[in-house]
């Protein structure tokens, strides 16, 4: 029997009928755009981008979510908080740049409840923190907020909760209620900012922190049913660009609601197993990770498993009668837990990571980046070969003594990954490079000794279609099954600036822009 043969043999007995994880408690993608979890790829307000975030409620429930952005280069928290959706609504906001210091600044004129409440107590602008970005090594300074991703994760269904009598009060105090609209306003958002407000008064309880108490309070479980999107726009250059939110259901299967000043809920918090299908099947595979070695990156390990790849693939165009550029994003979601280094003094002195990068990422953050290599490939419209392949060579027989070798080129070096939100900028290097992408805005520059982007050279094929591949593994789950790739989301964008057009004897600008995302396969074998 053939490897391929037996292995999909062998993973169709694991996940037959007495499968590993019950898909019901298994987190997934789900291909319908609805989850208790969001992730939202990139968000950038450089070179003269903001960026556009809305979730929506498509339930009867109201929601407890908390909402953070993370900035680009190690994933470290720019901005948390808590959001309270009432039943059918939709919160929006806006990222845009702080002129003075060159941060993000998030921007809402949405009503709905946030506890710290934006809206109402900060005039609906709260500037992106560097508290966290500061501390790891890396560059510092607000700049460093001003591109990144967005994470959304349900906390729980928002209840009135059981009041009780007045003999036997309960424990609810109609948050649900609060949060609900009506006439297009919360009923009570000061009462959940005052839930979770700590007041001391020496030898008295107030009575509306009831969250700091006991935050399960008017919470039932998570039920999902969110769905979300992102707007890249650039006013000055003409750009429009939006994106679906990549939506994770069974996530949880209790309600985890936190104050809004705690970093969890997160990615490391999910409930049970995971299940995705193998590319080329239909058989569901299932995989538990309790005894997978993990430890506390258990919950995550289930989350790298349903957004594994060990390909990605797009398309880009890059044609100067038509000023077009081309830009992927590939973000990495769950990779900050796997690469953080844990520092101690060696005999000198000096400050040394003492443990490995957990699987299936194989470097440690050192300030600069923590890089993955990646093979690519890349094909015109036409067939055309990849010019990186290597050409043919012809060794016809010779007589002895052999003459000396020729000494080859100097190898290539390896093809990078290097952050958590990477911008791949797609070019012939023949071109100056710019000070930002063109698209996006990703700088040359971060500060780092590595560039703020990616260049990928085409080789001269200026239209087409590439391919990463990634051959790193992961940690083996409960049966031994092990995901070939890394976990990555994000799409391709492209920009076609035609300058300024007659239309009607009126002078307009021709712009133009497209944003695909990333097609993908999976590989699962057995370790």
């Amino acid at each position: 029997m053939k490897k391929n043969t037996l292995t999909a043999a062998v993973l169709a007995g694991l996940t037959g009928a007495a499968g590993l994880v019950g898909t019901a408690s298994a987190v997934n993608i789900n291909p319908d755009g609805l989850g208790q979890v969001l992730i939202y790829p990139y968000y950038t307000v450089r070179n003269g981008n903001n960026t556009l975030i809305s979730v929506v409620n498509t339930t009867s429930d109201a929601k407890s979510v908390k909402v953070r952005f993370l900035e680009a280069l190690n994933s470290t928290e720019v901005l948390d908080f808590n959001l309270y959706l009432s039943a059918f609504d939709v919160w929006t906001a806006a990222v845009t740049i702080d002129e003075e210091t060159g941060g993000g600044v998030l921007i809402t004129h949405d009503t709905s409840c946030t506890v710290p409440y934006i809206f109402g107590d900060f005039g609906g602008e709260q500037p992106f923190l560097t508290f966290d970005s500061d501390e790891d090594g890396g560059p510092t300074g607000a700049p460093r907020t001003a591109a990144g991703y967005v994470e959304m994760i349900e906390m729980g269904t928002l209840v009135d909760g059981d009041t009780g009598t007045e003999e036997e009060p309960g424990p609810g105090r109609g948050s649900a209620t609060a949060a609900t609209h009506v006439d297009g306003v919360p009923n009570d958002c000061q009462q959940l900012v005052d839930a979770w407000t700590t007041i001391v008064v020496p030898g008295e309880d107030d009575p509306d922190n009831y969250w700091i108490v006991d935050p399960s309070v008017d919470h039932d479980p998570p039920s999902g049913g969110l769905f979300g999107g992102g707007t890249i726009v650039n006013p000055d250059a003409g750009q429009m660009f939006t994106y679906n939110a990549t939506a994770i259901d069974n996530f949880r299967t209790a309600q985890v609601h936190t104050n809004p000043g705690f970093t969890n809920p997160s990615l490391l918090d999910a409930q049970g197993g995971s299940v995705v299908f193998q590319s080329g099947s239909a058989t569901p595979i299932t995989s538990s990770w309790a005894n997978s070695g993990g430890g506390p990156l258990d919950g995550i390990l289930a989350v790298n498993a349903i957004l594994t790849h060990d390909t990605i693939m797009n398309e880009y165009v890059l044609r100067g009668d038509a000023s077009a550029a081309s830009e992927w994003v590939l973000t990495m979601p769950t990779k900050r837990p796997h690469v953080q280094p844990v520092l101690a003094e060696d005999d000198d002195g000096d400050l040394v990571p003492t443990n490995e990068p957990i699987k299936p990422f194989t470097s440690l953050w050192d300030g600069n980046g923590a890089c993955e290599v990646a093979t690519v490939a890349r094909w015109d419209r036409e067939e055309g070969p990849d010019p990186e392949a290597p050409d043919t060579e012809i060794r016809p027989p010779q007589v002895s003594p052999l003459p000396p070798p020729t000494p080859g080129p100097d190898p290539e070096p390896p093809f990078e990954l290097c952050f958590e939100a990477n911008v791949v900028r797609f070019t012939d290097l023949e071109d100056d490079l710019p000070d930002y992408t063109e698209v996006l805005g990703a700088p040359l520059d971060n500060g780092t000794d590595n560039q703020g982007y990616v260049n990928f050279d085409t080789g001269g094929l200026t239209e087409g279609w590439a391919r990463f591949t990634f051959n790193q593994t992961s940690l083996p789950d409960d049966n031994d099954l092990v995901y070939v790739g890394l976990p990555t989301v994000g799409f391709w964008v492209n920009g076609f600036a035609r300058g300024e057009l007659e239309v009607n004897g009126v002078q307009t600008r021709a712009n133009y822009g497209g944003l695909h995302n990333h097609r993908a396969t999976r590989n699962i074998t057995v370790e």
